[in-house]
């Protein structure tokens, strides 16, 4: 049986977020009227669960989806 290798970097906590995270997450603060937190910015992990929070606070994730209202009209 072999053993598993790891990749080098590939789960690193400390990997620099992608330049479309860092947009997606700006993007979020002006809709939001925030601040993306300037320490997030050099932390893949962190930047990506300060998007998720914010991202659940949309206005879209309050109401359901045209297929979801189509499943439940049918």
């Amino acid at each position: 049986m072999s053993e598993m290798q790891e990749l080098p970097g590939l789960f690193d906590a400390n990997r620099v977020p992608s330049a479309k995270q860092v947009a997606f997450a700006s993007a979020l603060a002006r809709k939001s009227g925030t601040v993306v937190p300037q320490a997030l910015l050099s932390d893949r992990v962190g930047l990506s669960a300060w998007i998720d929070r914010y991202k659940a606070r949309g206005t879209r994730a309050a109401y359901p989806s045209s297929k979801q209202v189509a499943f439940a009209e049918r």
